[in-house]
């Protein structure tokens, strides 16, 4: 290799660093921007997401919020991803062209990218398989015999009720028909009947009705509510003879209608009050019980609804940790890319290269500084010999 004065001469000076070009800080600060900013809105969503859907916000995690949510997350898990893959892309370039530290660059990103998705991927399968063990401790026998037992006891109440309100009410209607001639005759004494059957079998109310449903005489009773008029079709459906009952749907109310053998075109229909805790208990558990039918027949359905937020939550966590650890392998790998490339110029006879050294670098900046003396002491050197060379 020959080494001479003018060489030297018309090299760049060490304080113009080789590697350091202007603007290419500005301009990786500016690409780096965005991934800053996705990724603080990201985690800033998904601890918002999370605190509405554990209900720890006014916020109601109802279907709709739900939904908002995870399109929300969405945005944000797309947007992380095409940032992971341009720089995937720049990663996998600069090893198809043989970039300096390329392997070393790609084997750092690999480390913290599994360190960053294997935590959360196993946290998000043991809370899969927790939930469904969680599904199938509510789905077991037990848990449905309780739920059907429950529904049992308040239908066989209301049952028991209907039963003895069936009796009442043909009883009643056999001594009525058996007053046929009181009612032809005398209408009030008739009533006065009517009265002493009402109280006498604890009805809160009695009354004689015609097949379209209107009253012709009511019994008096110490009832503090109004008659209520039958429900349509029931008149009808006991034309045929048969006692029809209205189970108590909203309200703590039991009827029955039955025909009057023996006085033409009019039927008995009667009222009696049930335990208004029972039939409120009766309405809570069959609601549960359809509820919890509901969900036993929806039961994937229900998993994926509860999965979809937490995966999305799951994803933002991971792509957050994976961009991050391709940011500092990037900071890592940059000043080792500028030695090698710079200790490849010195090979070259080159001695007029510097590495930039910053403070922020670390253990690597001693080790750029330690370069740049070797080389200024390298070129000290050769100059010292290129002298020494003239005056020979």
């Amino acid at each position: 290799m020959t080494l001479n004065g003018d060489m030297a001469s018309q090299a760049p000076t060490l304080n113009e660093p080789l590697f350091s070009k202007p603007g290419v800080e500005d301009r990786r600060r500016l690409l780096a921007l965005p991934g800053v900013l996705a990724i603080a809105g990201a985690l800033i969503t998904a601890a918002i997401s999370f605190a509405i859907l554990v209900g720890a916000t006014p916020i109601a995690p109802d279907a709709k919020a739900t939904m908002a949510l995870i399109a929300l997350n969405a945005v944000f898990v797309l947007f992380l991803i095409a940032l992971i893959g341009r720089e995937v892309h720049r990663i996998v370039m600069a090893r198809r062209h043989g970039k300096a530290a390329s392997r070393l660059h790609v084997r750092i990103v690999a480390m913290f990218a599994l360190v960053a998705a294997i935590p959360a991927i196993m946290v998000a399968i043991i809370a899969s398989i927790t939930l469904d063990i969680g599904l199938d401790r509510w789905f077991e026998i037990r848990t449905k015999t309780i739920v059907n037992s429950s529904l049992s006891i308040a239908d066989a109440y209301v049952q028991e009720n209907a039963r003895n309100l069936q009796g009442t009410t043909l009883s009643m209607a056999y001594d009525l028909d058996a007053s046929r001639t009181l009612y032809g005759l005398d209408r009030t004494g008739f009533l006065d009947l009517m009265n002493k059957e009402a109280v006498g079998r604890s009805l809160a109310h009695a009354a004689l009705i015609k097949p379209d449903g209107s009253f012709v005489m009511s019994a008096k009773t110490d009832a503090d509510f109004a008659m209520p008029e039958p429900p349509p079709g029931a008149v009808e459906t006991a034309s045929d003879g048969r006692p029809v009952l209205i189970e108590p749907r909203t309200r703590n109310i039991m009827g029955a209608i039955v025909k009057l053998r023996e006085i033409e075109g009019l039927y008995l229909y009667t009222i009696r009050l049930v335990d208004p805790d029972v039939i409120k208990a009766r309405q809570i558990v069959r609601s549960n019980s359809d509820e919890y039918r509901n969900l036993q027949d929806n039961r994937r359905t229900s998993q994926v609804a509860f999965a979809l937020p937490y995966l999305s939550l799951t994803l933002i966590v991971i792509l957050s940790a994976i961009w991050t650890g391709i940011a500092v392998a990037d900071r890592l790998v940059r000043p080792i890319r500028q030695l090698i490339g710079a200790a490849d110029e010195v090979a070259t006879g080159n001695l007029d290269v510097a590495v930039p050294v910053r403070l922020s670098d670390g253990d690597v900046a001693s080790l750029g500084d330690t370069f740049n003396n070797m080389i200024l002491e390298l070129k000290s050197q050769r100059n010292e010999l290129l002298s020494a060379k003239d005056l020979i």
